[in-house]
């Protein structure tokens, strides 16, 4: 099913004079379609974005001209890849309402797990960087040197051959991991959420799915650079239950260790709207719950007794924060977990540990896994002397 809005790149409606070079905004309600996701930097303010006054326009027509480069980009490649509609947060989602930004921020796991496919704009630092090329170019065949190693009067020869213009293309960590697109916050969960995603590097393309990572030049793609998909192996069976990969034995537990890796990676990025720290994961979230139960602000209730012993390497509690300080969105900085470990040291009957009340206030109560207020918790059980400084609870 259709996200509430999509760019449709197709033929303009009745009445409605067409143009080769314009889009327009449908509200597909309920309609069946493959569609496209933009994962992108905004960098700074964006000049087309749809407001309430705005609306009826965009569903006439939007010269593509007035549209940042990052979007005329990606309406040119999922043109070519033959799909007619494109997911785009800033035309897609009303910016000046705060009614339609909590709608939309619920349902925004789905738009990604949903698509078809999801094009990443890794080398844009901001909308106009661009996505297409120009790319380097290479001419074959190449001249290169073979060096020969022989021992002695042994007939075998070792033969070592250097491709030369292999050292010209950034690696697969500097073109994604370390590119502008990765650093922010949102896009972890698109990125685990997408069955398939077209990375656009500034020197090469990559697809990547559940089964394969290929860059375009067909290059077999290095080891040792794990994939988003055995990093989360428990989650990637539960987000996208048709791959061929079977879920681990323990799968609650290996849940859990996945869910708490992701908040590790997650905190480490950057995001340019603090209270966006629970929705910019409520995607993910929303999708464990049924397996892992009552959500309480980033943590779960029945691994509260490994989940409160998150730590940080952060500064200060946050002052601008409203979230409970026993809970690690309190805090800026990488998060981790030590007590997610398989150790009974942290074995819940082994601290007789229960939780006597608790209570989160949601901004929205129709948004459970989104922004929270404010929230308290009282445990009980076993007690040990402990020596901090004033301000980490």
């Amino acid at each position: 099913e259709l996200p509430t809005r999509v760019v449709d790149l197709g033929i303009a409606p009745v009445g409605v004079e067409s143009h080769p070079d314009s889009v327009r905004v449908l509200c597909p309600q309920g309609m069946r379609a493959e569609y496209i996701a933009l994962s992108h930097c905004w960098g700074g303010m964006i000049k087309t974005v749809l407001r309430k006054s705005l609306l009826a326009e965009f569903q006439k027509a939007i010269l593509t001209s007035s549209l940042p480069r990052n979007f005329r980009d990606a309406i040119a490649i999922t043109r070519k890849l033959g799909i007619r509609y494109l997911w785009i947060d800033s035309p897609c989602i009303i910016q000046d309402s705060r009614s339609d930004w909590d709608k939309e921020s619920k349902t925004m796991g789905h738009v990604y797990r949903d698509s078809f496919l999801t094009i990443s704009a890794m080398a844009a630092e901001g909308s106009e960087g661009g996505i297409l090329g120009p790319w380097p170019t290479f001419d074959f065949p190449k001249p290169t040197t073979l060096r020969v190693f022989r021992r002695g009067d042994e007939n075998n020869a070792v033969v070592r051959l250097h491709l030369d213009h292999c050292v010209n293309f950034p690696s697969w960590s500097r073109e994604t991991v370390q590119s502008p697109l990765n650093s922010r916050g949102w896009v972890l969960q698109e990125k685990i959420l997408s069955p398939r995603n077209l990375y656009f590097g500034s020197k090469m393309i990559y697809w990547k799915c559940s089964e394969v990572l290929q860059s375009s030049d067909g290059a077999p793609m290095l080891k040792g650079y794990p994939s988003h998909v055995e990093q989360y192996h428990a989650i990637n069976a539960i987000v996208h239950p048709n791959m061929q990969h079977k879920p681990p034995a323990d799968n609650l537990r290996s849940l859990l260790n996945d869910y708490y890796s992701v908040v590790g990676e997650y905190t480490s990025r950057k995001l340019t709207v603090a209270s966006d720290k629970l929705p910019a994961i409520a995607g993910i979230s929303s999708i464990l719950a049924p397996k892992l139960g009552q959500y309480l602000a980033g943590l779960w209730y029945q691994d509260i007794h490994s989940g409160l012993l998150w730590s940080t390497a952060g500064g200060p509690l946050s002052k601008t924060s409203r979230t409970p300080s026993w809970s690690w969105t309190s805090k800026d900085g990488r998060v981790s977990f030590p007590g997610a470990e398989s150790d009974s040291r942290y074995d819940l009957d082994e601290w007789k540990l229960q939780i006597l009340e608790y209570n989160v206030s949601l901004r929205n109560p129709v948004i459970p896994f989104g922004e929270v207020t404010g929230g308290q918790i009282i445990i009980q059980g076993w007690t040990m002397p402990l020596v901090g400084r004033k301000d980490v609870v």
